[in-house]
């Protein structure tokens, strides 16, 4: 069967803003207990240990290029017969997302389930199966942690999401990338097709393990919510690493945000949790805001290198738009020159959450675009809303402050990093 795919704001690869999709899997009772101890947040109680702390990938620089880690699919014997995948943690998607060729065969041939991601921000699509199994994670002290068997997008094939008409009506065969040509995107845009299929990049691999990405996506999907080490389901971005599962002292100091439960709530596999809000006031050189505040859904994106935000040009301020063309690498090769609009370089901005007083406020400075960006600099993109008005902060401001996902309670936290 095909699984379906729902709406979700993400991107890994900039920028070519597309409706995205997401796997939509079936649930299972989120593994670990909560241990009582002391209040550490709002009423949310935290142990004093049940934590383990994740090795990123060699040379991989935590806000610059993104947090790498390197996993490994295990089979029915707990062996890692396929090795290892370096890949990208990401809080703007759910699921682990990696080549067919990095998942046991044995495990590979089992499943009979076909199933796609694409990401919004480049029109990347990525198709293969759906699979079940355990994945080690590293730990920073060596070795390795086991999840329990979690849904997995094994991909064997890489297309490009195009505005062209369908020209294919063929059933599409994991086994053979051709098959994917022409034909249209599972719940993509109507009038679009896919072109340019072929297999998979062994380089590729995202694990998703953000929140409020659909009401389909549950726990069962999201390797960090699955790992019997963790006592508390949850997680802590810092400047150093990860950290998996929620204690007294890594969720120490973080001012937390009470998140709302979606509605309606999938029947099993755990509470899916709506996005805080968050406003941005955009500031000229003398620190003066230009207009009043602009507020939406606000995700913390680990996935991306820049923000884009989803406003009506109507309700941009005055003196904040501007555009630019920038050359984005194709899958093919080469760069194709894309004109987007983007916040006027050299303006600031302040980014603030409800319920939280950070002091001082998150800034940035905005710069001209790069496809790179340096370490404290944000480039912010002005997109079309869609489905409401909605802020992706990208990574670039976890060099300001410290990050912290609870599940269990339904809660965001920051802590601010000294200036």
């Amino acid at each position: 069967m095909i699984a379906s795919l729902h709406p979700i704001s993400h991107g890994a690869v900039r920028p070519a803003i597309l409706t995205a999709l997401v796997l939509a899997l079936s649930a299972a009772p989120l593994a670990g207990a909560v241990a009582a101890s002391s209040t550490s947040s709002g009423n949310c109680t935290y142990p004093q240990s049940g934590s383990v702390s994740l090795a990123l990938s060699s040379g991989a620089s935590s806000v610059l290029n993104g947090y790498m880690i390197d996993v490994a699919v295990l089979d029915a014997n707990n062996a890692a017969s396929a090795g290892t995948q370096p890949v990208m943690v990401d809080t703007g998607s759910t699921g682990l997302a990696l080549p067919s060729g990095k998942v046991p065969a044995s495990v590979w041939k089992a499943s009979t389930q076909t199933t796609q991601i694409a990401y919004s921000s480049s029109g990347n699509y990525y198709a293969g199966k759906n699979v079940k199994a355990a994945i080690a994670l590293p730990l920073s002290g060596g070795g390795y942690t086991n999840t329990t068997p979690v849904d997995i997008i094994a991909t064997s094939c890489h297309c490009q999401v195009t505005s062209n008409l369908p020209t294919s009506t063929a059933t599409v065969d994991p086994n053979n990338c051709a098959s994917y040509e022409g034909t249209a995107p599972v719940n993509g845009k109507t009038g679009t097709s896919l072109a340019n299929c072929a297999k998979v990049s062994d380089g590729f691999g995202m694990i998703g393990v953000g929140f409020d990405r659909g009401t389909s996506p549950t726990t069962t999907n999201n390797p960090f919510l699955n790992v019997p080490a963790a006592a508390h389901a949850g997680y802590v971005f810092t400047q150093q690493g990860i950290d998996i599962g929620l204690t007294q002292a890594n969720a120490n100091g973080f001012q937390t945000v009470q998140l709302t439960q979606v509605s309606p709530q999938p029947t099993t596999g755990g509470t899916v949790w709506n996005g805080a809000t968050g406003c941005i006031t955009l500031k000229d050189s003398k620190g003066t805001a230009l207009g009043a505040p602009l507020c939406g859904s606000t995700l913390v994106d680990t996935g991306l290198d820049y923000m884009f935000m989803a406003f009506a040009d109507s309700a941009r301020p005055a003196g904040s738009v501007d555009t630019v063309t920038v050359n984005v690498p194709q899958p093919g090769g080469g760069t194709k020159p894309v004109k987007e609009t983007i916040v006027t370089p050299g303006l600031t901005m302040e980014l603030t959450v409800a319920g939280t007083t950070l002091n001082p406020t998150l800034t940035a400075q905005l710069n001209p675009p790069k496809v790179v960006l340096p370490l404290d600099q944000s480039q912010a993109t002005w997109i079309e809303p869609s489905n409401g008005n909605f802020i992706n902060t990208g990574r670039h401001w976890l060099s300001k402050v410290d990050y912290l996902f609870d599940q269990s309670c339904g809660q965001i936290g920051f802590k601010q990093l000294s200036q």
